[in-house]
């Protein structure tokens, strides 16, 4: 006898789920309100039967999404065209923490690009390690076009015309390894480096994305921008709730829910 089947959601169907789930715990919110006011212990109980079938559909498509999916969904990784991505890094995780994700991919061997050659010394970069009390929405473009050929102050104007601002680069570090996990695809096409804050990001064949520092006046057509949104003003994801943070505000709803319903019926 064959085992069953199990059929692996998209990411898709997953966003979908956790659109429900919101619109669920929404709907229980609003109705709980009402049931309280007027001691509706069966309304109650109708909300919290239906928020759990929402949050078991949630949990059961979550537990079949593989270790690839469930980084790109946890930091809601989106393709935003060629060479551009957007990330959001949740509060108090590093960008460090991602790149060691990515490198347990790697390991596991359920990515095999980019290489990882340089992972560790970009995992210890002093810039990766720090953290933000708030999450951030970040979206970088890998290689700006036409900025090649200009020395670093003359890509600032040029990307400040554009409405960027020159990319960190400990973002660009991230977002070229997002990019590739994606993509499986060198974040910066043809060209041999990106300058960025702070330093460049190459990418050599056999080794992944590289540590560099060219200087200020340097001009080649293998140097090219990457550019930035500036903080605040970069287009918030529409999945913009994290996946741990619907599990533990449902699950609290649903305490509040199920004391409220013992409390209306004692009071009967």
């Amino acid at each position: 006898m064959h085992a069953p089947v199990i059929q692996k959601p998209t990411i898709g169907e997953y966003h979908d789920a956790v659109d429900r789930l919101k619109a669920a715990r929404a709907i229980a919110m609003d109705l709980q309100a009402k049931a309280e006011a007027v001691g509706d212990v069966g309304g109650v109980e109708k909300n919290l039967s239906a928020l759990k079938a929402a949050l078991d559909e949630f949990k059961d498509i979550r537990s079949r999404l593989s270790p690839k999916e469930l980084f790109i969904v946890e930091f809601k990784v989106e393709v935003l065209g060629d060479r551009k991505i957007g990330f959001t890094i949740p509060a108090g995780t590093s960008r460090a923490d991602i790149l060691n994700r990515v490198a347990d991919l790697h390991d596991q061997q359920l990515i095999e690009f980019p290489p990882q050659l340089f992972i560790e010394a970009w995992i210890s970069h002093e810039g990766c390690r720090t953290t933000s009390s708030t999450p951030e929405r970040i979206e970088v473009f890998g290689c700006v076009d036409g900025s090649a050929s200009m020395n670093a102050n003359e890509q600032r104007c040029y990307l400040a015309r554009r409405g960027l601002e020159m990319c960190p680069r400990a973002d660009l570090v991230v977002a070229a390894h997002m990019y590739s996990v994606v993509t499986g695809e060198n974040m910066f096409a043809d060209f041999e480096l990106a300058r960025a804050v702070g330093g460049d990001v190459g990418f050599l064949e056999q080794c992944g994305y590289t540590l560099g520092s060219i200087r200020e006046d340097a001009r080649d057509n293998e140097i090219v921008a990457a550019g930035r949104l500036p903080k605040g003003s970069a287009i918030k994801s529409l999945r913009d709730l994290p996946a741990a943070g619907i599990l533990d505000r449902t699950v609290a709803r649903m305490r509040a829910m199920v004391g409220l319903a013992e409390s209306l019926a004692a009071s009967a």
